[in-house]
């Protein structure tokens, strides 16, 4: 019961948004949405410029404004990501400065009502497996009692674009891979 309200307080949280300003969006995608992932798809989101696997069995709905990908596990485990791009910047602003921006939309947003949020890292800077430039930032938190963990990633794609990752900290460790190869298969749109 406590892990469905937190299921419904975050969703609400990530309906508020970032605080910052997201574009319009146009998915092409094999499945329907919603829809849980039967075997895994690889899903094109033209707004964003990028394309991922869905692992089997991850729900993945296209919103207004984003796309959402979550795996329920049981009563107790859960994670979820946003993926949202962003208007483009103008081209004197760095990633750097853009990740802040984003950083502090997220923890005045969405984790704003969250208890004991603090990064669990220093911000990392990396690529994608195809080249673009990415920054991401690992945190900490407690919901309604529940330790939680998440991560935001921008990332330098035909627009920029964010991942607002935030689930249980317990999840199983096939959540851990499926979403680790989820990650790992971010690309620009062949």
């Amino acid at each position: 019961m406590k892990i469905s309200l937190l299921a419904v307080t975050l969703s609400a949280l990530l309906i508020i948004g970032f605080g910052l300003s997201q574009s319009s969006i146009t998915v092409d995608a094999y499945t329907s949405h919603p829809s849980v992932a039967p075997q895994g798809v690889i899903f094109r989101y033209k707004a964003a410029g990028l394309q991922f696997n869905v692992p089997v069995g991850w729900e993945i709905e296209a919103l207004s404004d984003r796309v959402k990908i979550s795996k329920q596990e049981g009563e107790d485990r859960f994670r979820m990501a946003s993926i949202s791009p962003l208007d483009s910047a103008p081209a004197n602003v760095t990633l750097d400065a853009q990740f802040k921006a984003v950083w502090e939309g997220v923890a005045a947003g969405p984790l704003k009502d969250t208890k004991d949020f603090k990064k669990a890292s220093e911000p990392e800077k990396g690529t994608t497996g195809d080249g673009m430039p990415l920054i991401s930032q690992a945190f900490t938190s407690t919901l309604q009692g529940v330790q939680m963990v998440g991560l935001v990633v921008l990332i330098k794609a035909a627009k920029p674009t964010v991942i607002f990752v935030y689930g249980t900290a317990n999840n199983s460790a096939q959540s851990d891979k499926d979403f680790d190869n989820l990650m790992r298969s971010i690309k620009k749109i062949e």
